[in-house]
């Protein structure tokens, strides 16, 4: 998916110092993508095994993709909007899973 849309958007990437050795476009971040995606996954199981752990879950996957969405503009490889798309996308991968197999079981 992530590579379908850089290639679909081709955005450049900022030029805030040299960063040629990275390739490909810049829309969306793949780490922000995959760190949100898994860190709601493993939240939403956190909060289905152990309910009384909701908050720290929730805080632990939103802490962990900002820390890695600010470690790619740090690097100056993606634009703000990149790793804010990808985070929304990466967290709604698993919610709508999840949302789906409760439907299901209702």
């Amino acid at each position: 998916l992530v590579y379908i849309v850089k290639i679909a958007v081709g955005r450049a990437r900022p030029e805030l110092w040299p960063s040629a050795w990275y390739s490909g476009s810049s829309f969306p971040s793949g780490h922000t993508l995959a760190v949100a995606a898994t860190a709601t996954a493993g939240a939403l199981v956190v909060i289905r095994l152990w309910p009384v752990a909701d908050r720290w879950a929730v805080v632990a996957a939103f802490v962990w993709t900002a820390l890695v969405a600010l470690s790619r503009l740090v690097l100056g490889v993606h634009w703000p909007t990149d790793v804010l798309a990808a985070a929304c996308v990466g967290a709604a991968i698993p919610l709508v899973l999840s949302l789906g197999v409760a439907l299901k079981r209702n």
